[in-house]
């Protein structure tokens, strides 16, 4: 079984008392690795990791692709003598009781982040893959 490699490291300034922290590592290669994104990462306060890139227009500030926007539909409905609604046809359930949509529209808001949009438009494109 080969030898653990521990690296001591401390996050933050000693003066501001952050605690030293010991990681273990199978390999000096792997250290090297950790100690590469830590060097990366000096001088920022945050990050953030994404494991795929989008393949639709996303958000410029958090990626998000999913947005809040309006849309008009049509609907059957339930209602009394005096033209007042009581109900979605036939049980209460919106989902069912469309039966007409039109597209959506903006203004937009990320469901992520709460960024707002006029457009579509102004979202970030994904890069286009190369076809061999």
């Amino acid at each position: 079984m080969s030898k653990k490699v521990i690296l001591k490291i401390r996050f933050g300034k000693p003066s501001t008392g952050c605690p030293m922290s010991e990681i273990e590592f199978d390999t000096e290669a792997e250290r090297d690795a950790y100690l590469q994104g830590v060097d990366d990462m000096d001088g920022w306060e945050e990050y953030e990791y994404f494991e795929d890139e989008p393949t639709t227009p996303f958000c410029p500030a958090c990626r998000g692709v999913e947005f809040k926007a309006h849309q008009v539909c049509r609907v059957n409905v339930v209602v009394t003598g005096d033209n007042m609604f009581v109900r979605y046809n036939p049980d209460g359930d919106l989902g069912s009781a469309i039966y007409d949509f039109y597209v959506p529209f903006g203004s937009y808001e990320c469901c992520n982040c709460g960024m707002k949009f006029s457009e579509l438009s102004e979202l970030s494109q994904p890069e286009q893959q190369e076809t061999p």
